[in-house]
């Protein structure tokens, strides 16, 4: 049994009948609690009349997968007593509108799923939701996260109510695959989650350090437009996980400016690092700029030894291997294919203990003979956009993996002795 004009048009119901057998009640002490699942039922609209006989003890609301345009104005703002909506996977364009915190009645609303709509922008009454947890809306068409109409006066007071007495702990990371070409403001929230991936992002805020520096721990602000790197990015001191590839950086933060000593995985694949003319080219066009440097070498500082395992500097184009890369003691997986003017192996890479996976496809090196190195690049190269994804991988892949990194680190650290000797051999020359 389904909704009018559901999936079987033929059948038709009462308010009655849909509430009996469309919904699930839970007894909780005294309290009738009422979940409504209407997920994956094509509805083209839904009618108040539905469920207007339980509306007021709706606690869950699934409508996801159908085809819906619009709301019942009561959806979701009047149902007091709704915890969670999902409305995901639908042809919204906009939800009802309110204008005041009068309108809004759920004040107990902790989780909301709008993804996969046609929304160009958030819904206003989200900034009265105090107890807001979880807020999803990718793959809409977000140009700005909220459109403030002019003739709403207490504008300053809603802002306020949202940036202070929420308990956000994932937004904005639900606004990936959008159109935002500015980020928003932060506010004080216990954000740990920002994912903004796939949009039109420019650059960031100067104030997401002081908001979220101690919150903060997965930020990603991969495949946008980014060119230059704030610092305060890298101040975020309990930031564990940085994707920022797919954009055009091309340099980064001086090393004293680096205060993300949790920091283990690191993403810069696909960018723009060590394209020298890139660089200058953005000191010209960006008078922010002016005061950099014309000369910005890539160097990880040393707060990042005892802590960064992962790292990604594939597809850039890097005309070597940055030395402090070998100052990073905890690293165990290094991304440097695709980098076309790299042509030698730091000898001091054979010293880091953890590192046993190295990816150098498509480079030339020189230091390093064919025979290791092809059989290093077919060893050391299991994916191209990080992470740990290890499953399927057979014990004997693993075994080759290792042996064959245990041999290009032999290598590397006989070629380090030997350098070693030279250097002896001619300090001892020199005194004689």
């Amino acid at each position: 049994p389904v909704p009018p004009g559901s999936a079987s048009p033929g059948l038709a119901w009462s308010s009655r009948d849909i509430t009996c057998v469309c919904v699930c009640v839970c007894l909780c002490g005294r309290v009738q609690a009422v979940s409504v699942y209407w997920s994956g039922l094509q509805l083209p609209f839904l009618e108040l009349d539905w469920f207007l006989d339980v509306c007021s003890r709706i606690t869950h609301l699934d409508l996801s997968a159908n085809s819906l345009a619009a709301l019942p104005s009561v959806v979701p703002w009047g149902l007091i007593h709704l915890r969670t909506l999902d409305v995901s996977n639908n042809v919204l364009k906009e939800l009802p509108f309110a204008e005041n915190s009068q309108d809004v009645i759920c004040s107990r609303l902790q989780q909301v799923i709008l993804s996969q709509n046609q929304l160009k922008s958030l819904p206003t009454g989200l900034l009265h939701l105090i107890h807001l947890q979880k807020l999803c809306a990718a793959k809409n068409q977000l140009t700005v996260l909220f459109h403030i109409p002019a003739s709403m006066s207490q504008l300053i007071f809603k802002v306020f109510i949202f940036s202070t007495l929420n308990s956000l702990s994932v937004l904005p990371s639900s606004v990936i695959r959008n159109k935002l070409s500015s980020f928003p403001d932060p506010w004080a929230c216990p954000l740990k989650r920002c994912k903004a991936s796939s949009n039109l992002l420019e650059n960031l805020p100067d104030t997401i350090s002081i908001f979220w520096r101690t919150q903060l721990q997965e930020v990603d602000f991969s495949d946008n437009q980014l060119k230059e790197l704030p610092s305060y990015i890298f101040e975020l001191e309990a930031i564990v996980s940085l994707r920022l590839s797919g954009n055009f950086i091309s340099s980064l933060p001086a090393p004293n400016k680096w205060k993300c000593s949790q920091l283990k995985t690191l993403d810069l694949s696909r960018n723009q690092l060590g394209n020298t003319k890139f660089h200058l080219k953005n000191l010209i066009c960006d008078p922010l700029l002016h005061g950099l440097s014309a000369v910005c070498p890539i160097e990880f500082p040393v707060l990042l030894r005892a802590s960064l395992e992962v790292l990604l500097l594939n597809e850039n184009q890097l005309e070597c291997v940055p030395q402090s890369v070998c100052c990073l003691h905890n690293l165990t997986e290094l991304y440097l294919s695709s980098n076309p003017g790299i042509r030698e192996l730091p000898v001091e890479l054979g010293q880091l203990p953890n590192l046993w996976q190295l990816d150098i496809e498509d480079l030339n090196i020189t230091n390093v003979p064919p025979a290791v190195r092809n059989e290093g690049t077919v060893g050391f190269h299991t994916h191209r956009s990080g992470g740990h994804d290890l499953h399927g991988t057979s014990a004997n892949h693993l075994m080759r993996m290792r042996k064959s990194v245990f041999k290009m680190k032999m290598l590397l650290r006989s070629l380090t002795a030997n350098v070693d000797r030279i250097k002896r051999l001619k300090d001892h020359q020199t005194i004689s």
